[in-house]
């Protein structure tokens, strides 16, 4: 048990599972190492999935989850071949994180899951044409860009073209995903109840 120090809290490093049939009464033991890394990626995997629009059947997160779950089977059949301890990890990372490059590979996704960055056709479908802020929950503000790609559909976009931008992300949007006249809009409806409410208290003073 990891004690992390003076700070009172305690870590189990080692999962030990009771043999199910063993006369001997042995334990299958499972570090918590195998258990956190891979965790790591399917939590990662189960984000991207979601901000992306993903169903689950078309989705990176159960492949990822079903994968673990071969590799594990694959673990214990391995120590019972074999007759000794074997390493948890030597199986899941092809489990988890193979499946999920191969996938990724066929779908042409790799880059997006590297960047860490939802595919546009999610952005779409979750409301990207009207997105406020960006994946960090930062507003997006009316700027000029500098060169370089958008983060939603991944086009090219010029020095000095018009972006929804959040600067402390060094993240935005480009016209297609995030038209900037929304804004004008919302300002032509305060407007717009501005005059109504000034006609109220004209209509009213009148009475």
């Amino acid at each position: 048990v990891a004690t992390g120090g003076g700070t009172g809290e305690m870590v189990p490093m080692l999962m030990r599972i009771p043999a199910i049939g063993d006369p001997f009464g042995r334990d299958r033991m499972l570090g918590f190492g195998d258990i956190a890394l891979p965790g790591l990626l399917i939590s990662f995997l189960l984000r991207f999935d979601m901000l992306s629009g993903k169903p689950l059947r078309r989705g990176y997160f159960l492949l990822a989850v079903v994968g673990y779950a071969i590799a594990l089977c694959v673990t214990i059949v391995a120590l019972y071949v074999m007759k000794m301890g074997q390493p948890a990890l030597l199986y899941l990372v092809p489990g988890t994180l193979g499946t999920t490059l191969v996938a990724g590979w066929r779908r042409g996704e790799l880059r997006a899951l590297w960047d860490g960055e939802p595919l546009a056709d999610g952005l779409l479908a979750l409301g990207g044409s009207t997105c406020t802020h960006c994946h960090s929950g930062h507003p997006l503000q009316h700027r000029a860009a500098k060169a370089g790609r958008c983060d939603g559909c991944r086009k090219e976009v010029f020095e000095g073209q018009n972006v929804m931008e959040c600067q402390l992300c060094n993240w935005y949007l480009c016209e297609i995903c995030r038209p900037p006249n929304q804004e004008s809009s919302g300002t032509e409806i305060k407007d717009m109840n501005q005059d109504l409410n000034e006609g109220l208290v004209a209509a009213a003073s009148m009475v």
